[in-house]
């Protein structure tokens, strides 16, 4: 049965202040739960007679298998954002903002039909994730100087298509498919939904700095969406590394929360965006044999 939340516009912009950084340490909080998890899959998978994914050498763990590792690793971290919409405060921020704009998704892209809103939202969001990745990799490029002869290999990229890597040469052929799935298109759409999704509207419709004018209001809203998303990702590993990381992504993790915040209003074109921007970046870093 659902319930009815009757409350004023000014209390539901305050809920909406305290659901937006709710998001963060609840984002950590689950992340720690999916951790627990993790170690558990790994006992699994070494109880049933699968290959040992952490080894002890003089008692220090070394990893043993890195397919294996990010395939588990992976897929139970994805586990982490779907646990935030079990909390009853994350039911009420949804009917809060209007289903992130997907229920109205129809209207938001101005389409006779559902369908049609949907081929539209996906392929705007698909050409632009195109368009972000050339101009994210010009970024890179100039920053080459600076990350050239670095270590990047406990980069989250660079795991990753260690492993999809080592899929085309063994016998983790699933492994791949299931960590590349995972990477380009279940987590870019779990991520929409929380960093675009939970946080960055409620950030929009909160009392946050209501006394500013809606422009500098927008890019204030932004650049905190943004640099929250930035820092989420640090890398091990690194300095340098990590900050140009976290730099990259708050700045596609802003223009991403300017996409779905205020341009189109709904999170649909970004997951796209997101999901061609990931594809499109380890598809080169796989082709190439580096990490991006």
């Amino acid at each position: 049965m659902s319930k009815n939340y009757d409350y004023d516009d000014y209390t539901i912009r305050k809920k909406l202040t305290l659901y937006g950084w709710a998001g963060v340490p609840m984002f950590f909080i689950v992340n720690i739960i999916a951790s627990f998890l993790m170690v558990i899959g790994w006992a699994i998978v070494q109880a049933l007679g699968g290959p040992a994914l952490i080894t002890f050498d003089n008692g220090e763990p070394a990893i043993a298998d890195m397919t294996n590792l990010m395939l588990v690793s992976t897929i139970v971290g994805m586990f982490a954002y779907p646990l935030i919409w079990l909390f009853p405060f994350a039911r009420r921020q949804h009917k809060f903002v209007h289903g992130y704009g997907i229920k109205d998704l129809q209207d938001k892209m101005h389409t006779r039909t559902v369908h049609g809103a949907w081929l539209k939202a996906i392929g705007i969001g698909a050409a632009i994730g195109i368009g972000a990745f050339i101009v994210m990799g010009l970024i890179q490029l100039a920053l080459s100087p600076v990350l050239d002869g670095r270590d990047q290999s406990d980069t989250t990229t660079t795991m990753i298509v260690d492993s999809i890597k080592n899929a085309g040469t063994g016998s983790y052929v699933i492994q791949g498919v299931l960590v590349g799935l995972m990477a380009c298109l279940i987590g870019p759409i779990m991520e929409e939904l929380l960093f675009r999704g939970f946080i960055g509207m409620s950030f929009r419709d909160s009392i946050m700095f209501r006394k500013k004018s809606d422009k500098v209001r927008m890019w204030i809203i932004i650049i905190l969406s943004g640099a929250l998303f930035g820092v989420m990702h640090m890398q091990p590993g690194d300095t340098i590394v990590s900050i140009a990381t976290m730099l990259l992504t708050g700045s596609l993790g802003a223009f991403l929360s300017w996409m779905s915040l205020y341009k189109f209003k709904t999170v649909v074109p970004g997951m796209a965006t997101h999901a061609v921007y990931n594809s499109m970046t380890i598809l080169l870093a796989v082709l190439a044999g580096i990490g991006m």
